[in-house]
């Protein structure tokens, strides 16, 4: 063979081991999770950040829950003038952060007549925390790997911004106005976000599954929980236990909140358990009864452990209203993949009702249906 031949496919092979490389590591690149999932000394502060951002709904809107953070202080005397132990609540919440994540290299704090500002610089975390009134602004930064930094701010008055970067260029912004307009933008795993809505709901809505597939699992890495997805376990297993509720059921329910009162343990403790693992079903007459002036000590407390051992249970509820998901055409035929006979009869009948279609328990069916509906 000439040498010019060898030389040409040699050179052909090497730019076909080259691109092959090349297509390589760009999968490998695309594969790789979001850098923004990645564990570092932000992720101690999830239970601090489990308190910080308790959010509820107002309206379409969301709100932050400020009552997690604790009583705010009582004002001090008159004479008493900037008194650094009368700062609010969420000073001391920052304080555990800043402990929790190790060496302090230097701290400092500020206080004014309108303004208080605390910040320190350490080995592993940075943080700076701004209050005025009622508005927070707090800063995060990790010194090492990820690199991730969280900036968040809110007036108290429905005004909320929340950024989550870090030094590979991922990047989450939330941002609600005061009149509840959101907003949501970022890189997010190779993925470019862009969403916004007149409120949250309905751009929530509009954006579920980028919000179910990217955003959200960002958010919630850092126990930041906006809303329960929808797509968890938890919440599917709440929207399936309403879908099972009948009067039946909410009989068998009043039977076993009587039973709490029988003048056997063996009663009171059987009834304590189905009420506990039935909870979803029978949630609503469980609150109900608690608020009865006349329940014995004994049935309060047992009930009041139920309800501790279920804590995210009025944030599913309020979730599960908000989104209207018991008339979701869409999340009910999700469901269907997933229910097990007795409730997958419940969920083709709610479909039945919200639709007008009968197309039976067959879940492919309904799916073509859907992509019919589609514009």
């Amino acid at each position: 063979m000439p040498r010019i031949t060898i030389l040409v496919a040699l050179f052909g092979l090497a730019l076909l081991v080259t691109r092959t490389s090349a297509s390589a590591q760009e999968a490998k690149r695309a594969a790789k999770a979001p850098a923004l999932l990645d564990r570092g000394v932000l992720n101690k502060a999830a239970p601090q950040f489990e308190q910080i951002f308790q959010f509820t709904f107002d309206g379409p809107r969301l709100k932050l829950d400020r009552r997690s953070w604790g009583d705010p202080p009582k004002k001090p005397p008159k004479l008493v003038i900037n008194s650094f132990n009368s700062g609010p609540p969420i000073e001391s919440i920052f304080n555990q952060i800043r402990a929790d994540a190790g060496r302090v290299n230097s701290s400092g704090m500020s206080v004014s007549n309108r303004h208080r500002e605390i910040n320190f610089s350490g080995g592993a975390l940075n943080g700076r925390l701004r209050t005025s009134g009622d508005q927070v602004r707090m800063e995060l930064e990790e010194v090492e790997s990820p690199q991730r930094m969280l900036e968040w701010s809110d007036d108290g008055q429905g005004s909320m911004r929340l950024m989550i970067s870090n030094q590979d260029d991922d990047l989450l912004l939330l941002q609600q106005t005061k009149q509840g307009t959101f907003r949501m933008a970022g890189f997010i795993g190779g993925k470019s976000i862009t969403a916004h809505g007149d409120n949250f709901l309905a751009m929530y809505r509009q954006e579920r599954l980028l919000m179910d597939s990217h955003v959200l699992p960002v958010l919630q890495a850092l126990s930041i929980r906006l809303i329960p997805s929808p797509s968890a376990p938890a919440m599917k297993k709440a929207v399936l236990a309403l879908l099972a509720r009948t009067p039946a059921t909410l009989a068998d329910g009043k039977k076993l909140l009587a039973d709490l009162d029988s003048e056997k343990f063996a009663i009171r403790d059987k009834a304590s358990k189905a009420l506990n693992e039935r909870f979803e079903i029978y949630k609503d007459i469980i609150q109900e009864r608690l608020k009865d002036s006349s329940i014995s000590q004994e049935a309060a407390a047992r009930l009041q452990k139920i309800m501790a051992l279920h804590p995210d249970a009025p944030k599913v509820s309020q979730t599960i209203a908000a989104l209207d998901l018991l008339r979701d055409p869409v999340y009910l035929v999700g469901l269907l993949d997933e229910a097990p006979p007795p409730e997958r009869a419940k969920v083709v009948e709610q479909l039945t009702l919200v639709t007008g279609q009968r197309l039976g328990d067959d879940a492919a069916a309904w799916k073509r249906w859907l992509a019919q509906k589609k514009p």
